[in-house]
């Protein structure tokens, strides 16, 4: 009887917390939910997309275009594979990124080092996934191929045709000759349906012209006082952190001064 009784009780007791666990269980994933709710990023295409009235992205014309020599327009017919449609957040997640930022980079912050995935970057700081189904849309109904959508929402890539480009974008390519050598190249900004303007920021490079280094180098130079590689007067390079070593800055940086905030002009003198 007494065994009877015990069991009975410890039956309720495990009954009753097994009760609180599960409520508990249910207002955490209420919470998750909630949270998700908040961070999920608001549509901002809000107008029904229309091709007569549209909006033009500027900064996307060659600065050099008038020292091109334009050979024409390119065939229509020509595939361009893996061009970079590059959208915008809203002023809002602009702003709450950069204090996420500045959050992460502080120790006393609990968000220190805390951080995204891809996807969680995605959902906090990109753009609505209903209003990049709206801008995929836009582009396959015009006829370009959509081959991914970056899971931080902040970037479509897609392929087409040039005919198709002057057709949507209203940007022909053209062959040009950049100091003797064949490229191709938009003539003008690209055009977007207004209505897609609030997420959508510009593209990438639409020429296959490559970034070039603004440095030249010297085929050969000399240094004062140095008379080879070994014996007296000889030459040796040196690193940051020989210069560190030789100037005893290990102090100073150990205290915090690190140059931060400064700015070195450099002047070269002709006499």
């Amino acid at each position: 009887m007494i065994d009877s009784m015990f069991a009975s009780r410890l039956f309720v007791t495990n009954l009753k917390q097994f009760r609180t666990l599960a409520v508990l269980f249910v207002v955490a994933c209420v919470a998750s939910l909630n949270v998700l709710a908040q961070s999920t990023a608001p549509r901002r295409i809000t107008q029904a997309i229309d091709e007569r009235h549209l909006t033009t992205l500027k900064g996307h014309v060659l600065p050099f275009g008038a020292a091109m020599n334009d050979r024409g327009p390119v065939v229509d017919s020509l595939d361009i594979d893996h061009m970079h449609l590059v959208l915008q957040r809203s002023e809002e997640q602009e702003q709450e990124l950069n204090q996420l930022m500045e959050e992460q980079n502080d120790r006393s912050s609990a968000n220190f080092h805390k951080w995204l995935t891809p996807e969680e970057f995605g959902e906090r700081f990109g753009v609505s996934q209903e209003d990049i189904d709206s801008v995929t849309s836009w582009l396959e109904s015009n006829g370009f191929r959509v081959n991914q959508v970056y899971a931080n929402r902040m970037l479509i890539d897609f392929s087409g045709t040039v005919g198709q480009l002057r057709q949507t974008l209203h940007a022909p390519i053209h062959n040009v000759d950049i100091n003797g050598q064949p490229h191709i190249a938009n003539m003008s900004n690209p055009q977007i349906p207004a209505a897609l303007a609030p997420v959508i920021k510009g593209f990438g490079p639409l020429h296959d012209i490559k970034p070039q280094p603004m440095h030249e180098s010297a085929a050969q130079y000399t240094s004062a006082g140095c008379t080879g590689t070994t014996g007296p007067g000889a030459c040796y390079g040196i690193t940051p952190q020989d210069n560190q070593a030789i100037y005893n800055l290990s102090p100073l940086f150990a205290a915090g001064i690190s140059g931060q905030g400064q700015t070195i002009y450099l002047g070269v003198c002709r006499g």
